[in-house]
This record gives structure tokens, C-alpha cells and sequence, in this order.
């Protein structure tokens, strides 16, 4: 929910598994009309700009989403809206082990698009389980001389509820924290250069991870 807008918006949507290819949510939910329904589309609130994006199309260079995101993202006014957040289903960054085949997938294909257009955060679930990476680029953490980052931070938030997926954590140097245990995230924009990341628990309210991404936003954008 966004709480400049009040406005309740669907995050992540997703192809279910169950076959029903996303019908529930798009019956369910009404979104802003400029992309593809429920599927893909983008929206304003306060200082950021938060892309949704569907992991189960075509995000290939050429395909409609990839269209839309590129053009939706060159169009966003750095000045007035400093923070370009992106929501997907599918994780970019995880460092449990059997998540690799699509991880390797997704990296190639769409983190040069984040390069291009200086995305500040990838936000996304699928693994039952929270990450959080440094600012990262080609599996390497990119952080200016004061700490500043120079990529995006990929914020793993996937055990709202559903069972925990058991599978070992692998050694990453790009892996910041790692946790396995029911939660959810709040995301607050203090000021066009700092933004701050909490994991809470859901069982009593802690805040487990709190992170802060300082940014100029500038390490990369599109003229």
C-alpha cells in the first residue's frame, strides 16, 4: 500500500503454477492502465518510481515488456522522482543452492537494463526465504569512495507466509544477509539520497535487517 497514494497495488504479479496464469489477481486488483494490466505496468509515489514487472513473459531484448520497461524507464524524471524501484517475482541475486537456473537466466538478460537507466533497487520473492546484497554488478559489490552505491541492492523478500524453503545458503560475496524465517519489508524514502530497507518479523514486530541505500543516482543514467 502506498501511503502518499492510498493506494493498495498488487506486487509481483505472477503466472501460478496452479495454471490459472495470473486471472485471480487481475480480477482482483485494479492497477495503473499504462503497460499490460496486471502484468506489467509502472507508478508514482513520492520521490520513486516503482516498475511491476511479470517474471513469466518474454523480458528478452524485443519482446513487448522489454519495450514498455526500457521506454518506461527512460522517460522517468530523475529530478522529481530520484528513486527508480523495480518489482519482480523471480530473484536476479540468491545465494541458496538449486536457485542458480534461472538466476543465470535473469542476470544476463535484464541487469543491463538496470545498469542503463540506474535502477536503485530490485525487489523480489519466489525463494521462501530474505536476502538482501550489496549494490551489485556482474556478481560484484559496486560502491563509490564514501560508501555511495553504484549499482542496485536486490532485496529478496519471499516468506510472508508459505513454508520455508530448506535448501543450504552458498557463500557469496555479494550475499549482505541472509535469513530464514516469516517476515515482511518496509521501504521509506527519506530524502532524494537515502532510502532505508527494513525486514520485520512477523511473530513480534522486530526489525531483523535494516539496511540503508545511499545514492546520487548518477552512476549511470540515461542523458
Amino acid at each position: 500500500r502506498s501511503c502518499d497514494t492510498k493506494t493498495f497495488y498488487a506486487i509481483k504479479p505472477k503466472a501460478s503454477s496452479g495454471g490459472e496464469c495470473g486471472v485471480p489477481t487481475a480480477l482482483r486488483f485494479n492497477v495503473p492502465d499504462n503497460g499490460n494490466k496486471v502484468f506489467w505496468y509502472s507508478f508514482n509515489a513520492g520521490l520513486a518510481h516503482h516498475v511491476v514487472l511479470s517474471s513469466e513473459h518474454d523480458f528478452n531484448a524485443g519482446s513487448r515488456l522489454r519495450k514498455w520497461l526500457e521506454a518506461d524507464l527512460a522517460a522517468v524524471d530523475r529530478t522529481a522522482l530520484p528513486w527508480v524501484f523495480v518489482h519482480f517475482h523471480r530473484s536476479m541475486y540468491v545465494s541458496m543452492s538449486g536457485t542458480f537456473t534461472y538466476t543465470d537466466i535473469l542476470r544476463p538478460a535484464l541487469e543491463p537494463v538496470l545498469k542503463k537507466y540506474a535502477v536503485d533497487a530490485f525487489f523480489s520473492g519466489h525463494t521462501h526465504a530474505y536476502e538482501r546484497t550489496c549494490p551489485v554488478l556482474d556478481q560484484t559489490c559496486v560502491t563509490g569512495p564514501n560508501g555511495e552505491a553504484k549499482g542496485p541492492v536486490h532485496i529478496m523478500i519471499g516468506s510472508a507466509g508459505k513454508a520455508l524453503d530448506p535448501e543450504p545458503w552458498e557463500s557469496r560475496a555479494w550475499s549482505i544477509k541472509q535469513l530464514r524465517t516469516y517476515g515482511y519489508g518496509r521501504l521509506h524514502v527519506h530524502n532524494a539520497t537515502h532510502a532505508q530497507v527494513e525486514f520485520v518479523l512477523n511473530s513480534d514486530g522486530t526489525v531483523a535487517d535494516n539496511s540503508w541505500i545511499v545514492s546520487d543516482h548518477k552512476w549511470n543514467v540515461v542523458a
